[in-house]
């Protein structure tokens, strides 16, 4: 599967903000320094209600194992080497 991250943004307190589209899905994602992670998966409800605080994990092991879906596996691995990419440059 492919992603696409289409938002990211850095704090100055290290949290990474981004969304990653995976096959029509959106995905919207905060790494903090402390490696915990929240995912939140924009679905139908989401959008029309706009509550989507999504669920926050220890780890990004956590949040892979939560998630069945493999579009959201994949925006989640995808946005997560992406921090860490940026974690390297900018450092």
């Amino acid at each position: 599967m492919e992603a696409l991250i289409t938002y990211h943004d850095r704090d100055d307190a290290g949290r990474h903000y981004m969304c990653a589209l995976v096959d029509g899905q959106e995905t919207r994602l905060t790494f903090y320094p402390d490696g915990s992670v929240n995912v939140c998966v924009l679905n139908a409800s989401a959008r029309v209600w706009r509550m989507a605080a999504g669920r926050h994990f220890a780890t990004v092991r956590e949040a892979m194992a939560a998630y069945k879906t493999e579009r959201t596996r994949t925006a989640i691995a995808c946005a997560e080497a992406v921090a860490h990419d940026t974690n390297r440059i900018t450092a």
